[in-house]
């Protein structure tokens, strides 16, 4: 199920639960409030802007990914490269990359020294819903998302009974995938744990003129080479409510994947790959000393360890083996306070992270040689970020809720003196915040405003240098971004509808280019205009019949730009129109859908002279129940359609897959 939120509120849910379950008209406006919103429930639903909580209760017997899922909302685009957990980068409303952040149960995935925004490899036995934040997030929980925030929620349980599930999926292309969930409890404890593997060789057939150096002729049909991908995802959380008002809880949560590096053509030697470990280890306090004093804090511990492997040099970035290394400790309270008609938040956080590089391929003389001569030179750097902000949430009248949230932001950075280096300081601060309402004008329909104005600091890998061929720019001004959403949204008896419009400009968008070298350098390159309007429906046609889907419209274009032949060209690598509707059928034990999908418009470049071809898709699929077993088979695009999001990148057509699940 897919809640929408475009100016919806807490008391919208309410009174609309009670019309459809009694098919009266719901109590009057004035005996419902709004208070004591807690930041580990908080919802989408709860804030102004156009946001969106999506339940995967349906989504947990497909064999879909979260970039899949992702793929399928309003104003997301993924740009994925070669097929099943290969790199996916989301978009939203034309903000990608360190633009984004992205967190699991609220703990960042996207480090403070430059990651960038590849989706993590979550399982989907973890997962119950996923928050998207379009533009504005909570001020809790990513204060330098000036284009959105991804909040991926895990499994809740609050019973005393035993439950889980387990799977096992294969498909085309040499899918396969196993993992489950189990959950337990009793008076005073409760305890989740989950797990998931997937692999993929996707080794689909591509034109070996199109993709291979083997062979000239178009006809000649051949494996893709080195394009697998391999996922392991596992979590564990313990609750303990043994002391009266306070409830521990400790979180563990691992992903671990490696891709291969297949590169734009096929060659039969290489061996590339990328691989990355992260691991989050969290102790959460939530304390409600009465019903309008609310305390949660959490302490999180971090490492990430990634690995960059091309011995043979086949991607084209010279023969390198590095190795990436991150650490960080997260420590933040929130406090919230109810007062009369007025819910207040107070959160302060601070985050560090120590970040290093090394170099297996050359010797410790040979790595100071480079950094003194000035070539590549692996990094070593530290962040500090200290945070202090605050929402203001009051009940203005009985049909109208006003929100604020303002954030004030400190760095601190250092490059580490390392092989005869200088150590280098760089301190900033900056202050953020937007302003909002939602109005009923209706029984069952909401009207929303929201103003913000964002900063997306520059990160240690910009202003440093990172990864052996990229240079620092110590005069990178950060990324601003001001903006305006309206939102008209609906509850009824079959369903929901929402209509959303959003102007955003961003200034000083970073970006990278390369020399004749092949070195990388950041500049503050250009400044773009965000417009847009999306509409999302969800209606129950009859007992068995329901549709659900969107469309937007997306207009992307760069207004400044230190390439004069560039302004007023469209952003890259955007969609302007996209579409995606699905029909599903329930009925007694069977269920079955199918889906299109349909994106338009758009540019590969700048120079707005490369087309990104129409994608026009078909999936499809059917599941049976029997007692506590489910089977599913699924077709995907089905009308064969291979347009890749990168420029003459082989993707896959058509494939099938299909996954039994058993539920206790």
């Amino acid at each position: 199920m897919l809640l929408m939120k475009s100016g919806l509120t807490v008391p919208l849910l309410l009174c609309s639960t009670l019309v459809n379950a009694s098919g009266e008209e719901a109590p009057a406006l004035d005996i419902i409030e709004i208070h004591g919103q807690q930041t580990e429930g908080l919802s989408p639903l709860d804030l102004p802007g156009s946001h969106t909580r999506i339940n995967l209760s349906e989504a947990a017997n497909s064999t879909l990914a979260i970039e899949d899922i992702l793929n399928q909302q309003s104003g997301i685009q993924i740009r994925s490269i070669g097929g099943r957990g290969q790199f996916s980068y989301p978009s939203i409303r034309g903000a990608s990359g360190k633009q984004l952040q992205i967190l699991w149960d609220g703990i960042p995935l996207s480090t403070l020294n430059g990651m960038e925004g590849n989706l993590p490899s979550v399982g989907m036995s973890s997962l119950e819903a996923i928050d998207i934040y379009r533009g504005t997030a909570p001020v809790e929980l990513a204060p330098t998302a000036i284009g959105g925030t991804i909040n991926l929620r895990s499994r809740q349980h609050s019973n005393h009974n035993s439950e889980g599930n387990a799977y096992l999926a294969a498909g085309s292309f040499g899918y396969g995938a196993a993992g489950g969930w189990h959950a337990s409890g009793s008076e005073t404890w409760q305890i989740f744990t989950a797990a998931d593997y997937m692999q993929a060789e996707n080794d689909f057939s591509v034109s070996a003129a199109n993709g291979s150096v083997d062979s000239d002729a178009s006809s000649v049909k051949e494996k893709r080479e080195n394009n697998a991908a391999e996922h392991t995802t596992a979590i564990f959380r313990a609750d303990y409510q043994g002391f009266m008002q306070w409830k521990p809880s400790f979180l563990f949560q691992h992903l671990d994947k490696r891709q291969e590096l297949a590169g734009l053509r096929n060659i039969k030697a290489n061996q590339a790959y990328t691989a990355e470990t992260t691991s989050n280890l969290s102790l959460l306090l939530d304390h409600q000393a009465d019903k309008n004093q609310h305390t949660t804090m959490v302490l999180t511990l971090s490492e990430t360890d990634e690995t960059y492997d091309d011995q043979g040099d086949n991607i084209g970035l010279g023969r390198q083996k590095n190795i990436y290394s991150n650490t960080g400790i997260l420590a933040r309270l929130n406090q919230t306070y109810k007062y009369k008609k007025t819910d207040y938040l107070f959160t302060a956080s601070i985050r560090s992270e120590d970040s290093d590089a090394e170099y297996r391929l050359k010797s410790d003389s040979t790595v100071r040689s480079d950094c003194l001569s000035g070539n590549d030179c692996p990094y070593s750097y530290t962040r500090n970020q200290y945070h202090l902000g605050t929402r203001i949430t009051h009940q203005l009248t009985h049909a109208t809720l006003l929100n604020t949230q303002l954030s004030y932001l400190q760095l601190s950075d250092r490059q580490n003196a390392v092989y005869g280096l200088t150590e280098t300081e760089n301190n900033e601060s900056f202050i953020s915040g937007d302003i909002g309402a939602d109005i009923w004008i209706l029984s069952h329909t909401t009207f929303g405003i929201l103003f913000s104005s964002q900063v997306r600091p520059v990160t240690t890998q910009e202003l440093f240098g990172d990864r052996g061929l990229t240079l620092g720019n110590p005069d990178l001004k950060a990324e601003r971004s001001q903006g305006v959403d309206l939102t008209l949204s609906s509850f009824f008896t079959l369903g929901e509808w929402s209509l959303s419009g959003y102007y955003r400009t961003r200034e000083d968008a970073i970006s990278a280019s390369a020399d004749s070298r092949g070195v990388i350098r950041y500049d503050n390159f250009s400044s773009t205009r965000h417009t847009g309007a999306e509409v999302t429906i969800d209606l129950n046609i009859t007992s068995s019949v329901s549709i659900k889907g969107n469309s937007g419209w997306h207009n992307q274009i760069i207004t400044d730009h230190i390439r004069p032949a560039f302004i007023g060209n469209r952003v890259p690598n955007q969609r302007t129109w996209d579409h995606y509707y699905a029909l599903q059928y329930m009925k007694n034990n069977w269920s079955s859908a199918i889906a299109y999908t349909r994106q338009a418009g758009g540019f590969y470049e700048s120079t707005n002279l490369l087309a990104i071809p129409l994608r026009s898709q078909v999936n499809f699929w059917a599941g049976y129940t029997l007692t506590d077993l489910t089977f599913r088979f699924e077709a995907n695009n089905l009308t064969n359609n291979r347009v890749s999001d990168f420029y003459h990148y082989p993707v896959p057509g058509r494939n099938f897959a299909f996954k039994t699940s058993y539920r206790w």
